[in-house]
């Protein structure tokens, strides 16, 4: 599922989208309240993928040289 999220053309990435995660689910008999409990459970972990990933890709804060 991760490749099947939106990447954009200046860098970043979108949240999995909900059609790719029905669609798996539906792949792995995931149904009903399970599905519920899935999607809430993996919408945690792609929020935090999305969180890890804009930190990791911030630019370095600019140095400073100390004012005399």
């Amino acid at each position: 599922m991760r490749f099947d999220r939106f990447y954009g053309a200046m860098g970043g990435e979108g949240p999995i989208p909900y059609m790719v995660i029905r669609t798996y689910a539906d792949d792995h008999g995931i149904s009903g309240d399970d599905f519920k409990l899935f999607r809430a459970f993996l919408k945690i972990l792609d929020d935090a993928w999305l969180l890890h990933v804009a930190k990791r890709d911030r630019p370095p804060p600019e140095s400073v040289p100390p004012s005399s």
